[in-house]
């Protein structure tokens, strides 16, 4: 769990605009920042923290007490009644590692309070075995968007080391959310890439932890138009699309599976700007 310069950088941008406040850190973060001169390299951010312009205070929650966290809470199990809430949460790279998720984002909207910041990093490709999960950006739009629970929500994609760590020069993408681009969004590279969440808690109530339950975008159109008796014809926006996979699925099988692969791996290219843009960091 720690702090590189990819998310560090996000986290100065909510220091200039609007107020850091009182902040929950999941974990006793760790500094990975790579520049020039950092000495506090691999100790705790927590003194660092304290030199933002907007900083109040600072709380860290864990497991337990052995790195000697403040608040002792398993995320996976519901929070205490009383528990206090938050203006900003950073999690560094736990979420990937508590194996009951859907309790775990939920705690996480409960601990914030109305327009603070929510600031994730998890692993979201070529990283098996760092924790239990992988982490899609549909996945993260989806839980953060639910009933409006949050705003501006931003999800980006960046390159790390096969530690899950830091790269002094970090390559960023923004993505795009799946539900806007009506198609699922997937990666595949050849570097280890981190997943950076950054939103905005609404002021929307938080529904009871059994109602708080997704169904992924491209179902939920599917499901929808079901129940509404909409009829699925071709209309002029997805026409182009619809001859394609026709022409495709035509073709002799092999080369079927060869071009599907093609166009496939492009698609889920980073170069790719149907879903990502290249993002330059502050």
């Amino acid at each position: 769990m720690g702090i590189n310069n990819a998310i560090w950088s996000f986290i100065k941008e909510i220091d200039e605009e609007k107020e850091l406040g009182d902040i929950l850190c999941i974990g006793r973060l760790k500094d990975h920042r790579l520049y020039k001169n950092n000495i506090n390299f691999g100790n705790y951010i927590d003194d660092h923290l304290k030199l933002l312009r907007t900083f109040k205070s600072q709380t860290s929650l864990d497991i337990s007490s052995y790195q000697g966290a403040e608040f002792i809470h398993d995320l996976s199990k519901e929070l205490p009644c009383n528990h206090k809430k938050f203006d900003t949460l950073i999690d560094g790279g736990t979420i990937e590692h508590v194996f009951d998720v859907k309790r775990c984002i939920y705690n996480y909207i409960s601990l914030l309070k109305t327009g603070g910041s929510l600031i994730i990093e998890t692993p979201s490709n070529n990283l098996c075995g760092h924790g239990f999960y992988q982490f899609s950006p549909e996945f993260f739009f989806n839980a953060l968007s639910f009933e409006g629970l949050f705003n501006n929500i931003k999800c980006y994609f960046v390159e790390t080391d096969i530690q899950a760590a830091t790269l002094e020069n970090q390559r960023i993408w923004s993505i795009k959310d799946p539900y806007r681009t009506s198609k699922r969004i997937g990666l595949l590279n050849n570097f280890p890439t981190n997943i950076i969440v950054v939103a905005t808690r609404s002021c929307i109530e938080l529904p009871k932890f059994e109602y708080y339950n997704l169904i992924q975008s491209d179902y939920k159109d599917l499901h929808f138009a079901k129940k509404n008796n909409q009829n699925n014809s071709i209309n002029s926006a997805n026409l182009k699309d619809f001859l394609k996979r026709k022409i495709i699925n035509n073709l002799p099988r092999r080369i079927h599976h060869k071009l599907l692969n093609f166009l496939t791996s492009r698609s889920f290219s980073l170069d790719s700007n149907e879903f990502f843009t290249k993002y330059n960091k502050q």
